[in-house]
């Protein structure tokens, strides 16, 4: 099994992945993203703008989960779960 830094690793290599924010009805709602991983720091930043969906979502909810890929594990991907801190505006 990999370390917690090894995942990071992985983690940090990519830019792509999906981030799920939970819609007004409760149903997921998926959206392709960029992102900036930061493994020191355990944080994962998105770039959104205030009148996307997946921001109104998080400002509504700010419970997040999101998904990678890494062409190190083909077919597997990478979760994160804990609750998205929007970044100060």
């Amino acid at each position: 099994m990999a370390s917690e830094d090894e995942l990071w690793a992985l983690v940090a290599d990519e830019s792509q992945g999906v981030l799920a924010t939970v819609a007004r009805d409760g149903r997921p709602q998926l959206s392709n993203v960029l992102y900036l991983a930061d493994p020191r720091n355990r944080v994962v930043r998105i770039s959104t703008t205030a009148g996307r969906v997946k921001a109104r979502n998080l400002a509504r909810d700010p419970r997040a989960a999101g998904g990678g890929r890494s062409s190190d594990l083909p077919g597997r991907g990478w979760p994160e779960t804990r609750p998205a801190e929007p970044a100060p505006a």
